[in-house]
């Protein structure tokens, strides 16, 4: 209900009336009286000469349009991390990084999914076992050719 008060609340701060209201508009303006009535506050004035945003509601207007697009940014955030097109990778190594062709592979990575960030971390074989059961790493490698 939110989206459809932030539509209907230009810059303009007024709007005129429909000519003929339909079906859609009725329901509408029954839903924006619902959400005025749910969170006690009158968004808009109403006269027979149009719609005006209150003053003191732009502010919870703009608010409004800030968490919208918050939750926007997270959705999209969340479906690029499902995806696998956005997160963070870390990998155990027990061997030098430069040791094979892991330097490579991951340059190649990154070049390909600049959205994924990279952690790197070495270790005895013992404690990346651990530290992969525990969670702390994604992935552990020998580099060794």
């Amino acid at each position: 209900m939110f989206v459809v008060v932030l539509v209907m609340a230009p810059s303009s701060q007024e709007l005129e009336p429909p000519a003929n209201p339909g079906p859609v508009q009725s329901k509408l303006s029954r839903n924006i009286q619902q959400l005025e009535q749910r969170i006690d506050l009158i968004l808009f004035e109403r006269s027979s000469t149009g719609v005006k945003v209150t003053r003191a509601d732009r502010d919870f207007l703009h608010t409004a349009k800030s968490i919208l697009d918050q939750m926007d940014l997270l959705v999209r955030s969340a479906h690029s991390a499902s995806c696998g097109e956005a997160g963070r990778l870390v990998i155990g190594l027990f061997t030098s990084l430069s040791a094979g062709d892991l330097r490579a592979t991951l340059q190649y990575f990154v070049s390909h999914y600049p959205r994924i960030e990279i952690g790197i971390i070495e270790r005895s074989r013992m404690r990346l076992l651990t530290a992969h059961r525990n969670g702390a790493i994604d992935s552990g490698r020998n580099t060794a050719a």
